[in-house]
């Protein structure tokens, strides 16, 4: 704090190089508590700066500079992000918006800083950042609005819901760290209309009791069409949390034990029982032979994948076996299969690095099962 508190730092706006946090701490006066005075050293002083980051207080922008978003300049720069075709968010704090929300995820998201802009310097500011994903074709930008007590995200490309649900990921992590904030979560509404937004949650709901449409005083909108900024799969897993956190569940046990049913999910006996259903399937014996194959296969990698991919594998598992009960209908959906089986290929992605025939036998599968020619 001695740093961020310096009048150095704050006339620099927050941007600092190394020589100038060396010349702060170690040229400066400082005491703690107890009035004891302190002295830095030079490597004293490189493990601060490590601390910053650490923290979620500050970063490294480039080699020798040094940003801390909570001093840097409040207005806007020219950053040339268009929202208005952009799919849009909002999370919306009772009270208060915390102050520390947006530059703890500006030091979260820094590897992802748009360097286009200016070389970055016209990317990052008090109240925001725009980033450009490295893995994903795809671009946001993420705003407070502390008078609305509010954090937008905007996003854009052609993966942008996937980059959403990245960055989605990262600020409910950070507000679940404030137990006693409460937030809701908004959707944009098509239309181009900022004002006119929707609960996430209450459309989470509604697309999992099958609804196809949401009506409100804006008009009727497609759940689909109002809910492509995360991917389906993700959505599901959204909607499995929030069953999760009410069930209380009582299985072979005493009444009144609790059970997180992620353990049960997640097990290779629930893998298996998910699986099983093609045993049921009506086709030739040699199509039928080759997709129980390529179903086995996929079970013993997902079997095998780590722990903290837990989540992927319950996805694949779930969207595998909607992929079958599918097919076993009289008269199967086939835009249904379309739509269940891109979402199957986006999850297998997740698991390349751990499980790398995980994507193969996925895409053999689906190509497979929407090949059957119903």
């Amino acid at each position: 704090y001695h740093l961020l508190y310096s009048g150095k730092a704050q006339d620099q706006k927050g941007e600092l190089t190394d020589e100038m946090v060396t010349e702060i701490l170690c040229d400066g006066e400082f005491r703690d508590n107890k009035g004891n005075a302190l002295r830095y050293t030079p490597q004293q002083c490189g493990f601060i700066k490590e601390a910053l980051e650490e923290f979620e207080i500050g970063f490294r922008m480039e080699k020798h500079r040094l940003l801390i978003p909570a001093l840097m300049p409040s207005d806007t720069p020219k950053h040339g992000f268009e929202k208005n075709d952009a799919l849009a968010f909002d999370f919306d704090c009772s009270g208060f918006l915390p102050r520390h929300l947006i530059p703890g995820f500006i030091v979260q998201c820094h590897h992802d800083i748009d360097r286009n802009v200016d070389n970055g310097r016209n990317s990052v500011w008090q109240k925001g950042v725009l980033l450009r994903s490295q893995d994903m074709d795809a671009s946001a930008l993420a705003q407070a609005d502390y008078h609305e007590r509010r954090l937008s995200l905007w996003v854009r490309g052609p993966q942008a819901n996937r980059y959403f649900s990245s960055l989605h990921e990262k600020i409910i992590a950070m507000l679940k760290r404030m137990k006693d904030l409460q937030y809701t979560e908004w959707v944009r509404l098509p239309g181009g209309d900022q004002s006119r937004r929707a609960d996430f949650r209450d459309l989470l709901a509604l697309e999992a009791d099958g609804e196809k449409f949401y009506k409100c005083k804006y008009g009727k909108f497609s759940l689909a069409e109002v809910l492509k900024i995360m991917p389906v799969e993700k959505r599901q897993a959204e909607m499995t949390n929030i069953i999760n956190k009410v069930e209380n569940l009582s299985i072979g046990g005493q009444m009144g034990d609790r059970y997180d049913i992620r353990e049960i999910y997640h097990s290779p006996f629930n893998i298996k029982s998910r699986f099983d259903n093609v045993q049921n399937l009506q086709a030739q014996p040699s199509e039928k032979a080759e997709l129980e194959k390529l179903i086995a296969q996929l079970k013993a990698e997902l079997e095998n994948a780590p722990k903290e991919k837990a989540d992927d594998v319950e996805i694949i598992a779930e969207d595998t076996e909607r992929l079958i009960k599918e097919i076993e209908k009289p008269k199967p959906n086939m835009k249904r299969l379309q739509i269940t089986g891109e979402g199957l290929i986006e999850a297998a992605e997740a698991l390349v690095s751990v499980a790398p025939k995980t994507l193969d036998l996925v895409n053999r599968i689906v190509k497979m099962v929407t090949g059957l020619g119903f």
